[in-house]
């Protein structure tokens, strides 16, 4: 279209062996002749835990990726990209379970080994976290020029999306964000040679929301509670901006 429109595709499949992903782990104490410690006397054996860096095994993610740039006019410019990725744990039958899963005493498919020390489970066949399976997003922006001002009005707006996903690798069901889409919306005047502009901006239009991670905390601390972490600007915000360029 007379270099109005650029696509990238990528297609990928990549097998990893003893990858690595960070984990949780709950060991009960003991004392000298290797019985469960109960300092508070709550009728719970007291444990302790820690971070810990494991080997997940066989893993494998797959999937193809679209990006795009056109000038579809003279004053509206599009840029987007879809992604649509198959990750998955192939083998690992010693898998974390996550606090959570420890107090319920359930594992990600059911299994009742949690509760046990060391708790573990198998997380063969799960998904990776952090990964979901369809990302979207795209951006506009359109120029309306003013002939007879020392300005133009540029008009942006940006979507974006994606499907729900784990933020752990024990697969527990407590420990997912649901999908999710975000809209954002500015009005720009700009001055034709760059130097100085001024935008009225809404971020998160419709005031949804999502979080980064939620962990699943001690039974020490908070037993079977979850602490979700949400990005510093989650809620919806309304602005104006002043850019000014000395060069």
């Amino acid at each position: 279209f007379d270099g109005r429109l650029v696509v990238n595709v990528a297609v990928f499949h990549t097998e990893y062996d003893d990858f690595q992903a960070q984990a949780t782990e709950s060991i009960l104490i003991l004392d000298e002749d290797g019985n469960p410690v109960d300092q508070n006397g709550d009728g719970e054996p007291d444990r302790q835990f820690s971070f810990i860096l494991t080997n997940v095994g066989e893993v494998t993610t797959e999937g193809i990726e679209i990006d795009i740039m056109g000038q579809l006019t003279e004053n509206l410019s599009l840029f987007g990209g879809v992604a649509f990725i198959d990750a998955q744990i192939d083998d690992y039958p010693g898998g974390p379970c996550s606090f959570g899963q420890d107090l319920r005493d359930v594992g990600s498919r059911g299994q009742t080994s949690c509760g046990d020390d060391p708790a573990n489970q198998d997380l063969s066949g799960g998904d990776l976290p952090y990964s979901p399976d369809w990302k979207l997003n795209l951006s506009a922006s359109y120029v309306i020029p003013l002939e007879r001002q020392a300005f133009d009005i540029v008009l942006n707006g940006s979507f974006r999306a994606q499907d729900d996903i784990l933020l752990a690798i024990s697969q527990d069901r407590y420990q997912q964000q649901d999908a999710y889409e975000i809209v954002d919306l500015s009005i720009r005047l700009e001055e034709k040679e760059g130097r100085y502009s001024a935008a009225l901006f809404v971020k998160y239009a419709f005031d949804e929301d999502y979080v980064l991670g939620i962990g699943a905390q001690n039974e020490n601390i908070m037993p079977n509670a979850y602490l979700q972490f949400f990005p510093r600007t989650w809620e919806r915000r309304i602005g104006l901006e002043l850019r000014y360029n000395w060069y």
